[in-house]
């Protein structure tokens, strides 16, 4: 492979923060202050419902089976043991349901801040054993409230993120104080 697509990935990943550049041009992965974790999630709780909202409008039973088979997959990789894949499908569902918003402006929003949503979750998943088979549960919640009440999965997203900051701001305190 040549250099040039992962100088270019690594200006993206730096453009939007997910890394830094320290010393002599070296790249890093940033760490995230108190302030900006809250940020990060004070913004999904706006965004992400809002997104589900709009999200009601276009329900459609092709985006339905996408969101299922995204869940059925997380569900495989949590049983198997397989954490990266299960970061990276629970982004793929996140980002799906953004799309179904037709707003390309609020999916672009969140999928930026879906860029730093691993590096704050991580840690709190390794914390916390029980939270990947609440997300899972969480995530059927949605989909589920999609197909039979649409306004119903604006609360239950809110829900969602809810619980999700509050598994990151526990790890987060408990990494403070050790």
């Amino acid at each position: 492979m040549s250099l040039t697509p992962i100088r270019e990935a690594m200006k993206q990943f730096e453009a939007d923060g997910i890394v830094t550049r320290k010393q002599h041009q070296a790249l890093f992965v940033r760490s995230f202050s108190w302030e900006e974790a809250k940020n990060v999630y004070d913004l999904r709780r706006v965004l992400e419902p809002f997104a589900i909202e709009l999200s009601g409008q276009n329900v459609d039973h092709n985006t339905l089976s996408i969101l299922d088979g995204l869940i059925d997959q997380q569900a495989v990789a949590l049983k198997t043991g397989r954490n990266d894949e299960l970061q990276y499908l629970n982004y793929r569902f996140h980002v799906t349901l953004a799309k179904m918003s037709r707003n390309q402006l609020l999916e672009n929003m969140i999928e930026r801040l879906w860029m730093m949503v691993p590096l704050l979750r991580a840690a709190a998943w390794s914390v916390s054993e029980t939270r990947p088979v609440r997300v899972l549960e969480e995530h059927r919640m949605i989909v589920d409230c999609l197909r039979n009440n649409p306004a119903q999965a604006v609360e239950a997203a809110r829900v969602h993120v809810n619980h999700s900051w509050d598994n990151v701001r526990s790890a987060l305190l408990q990494a403070l104080h050790t």
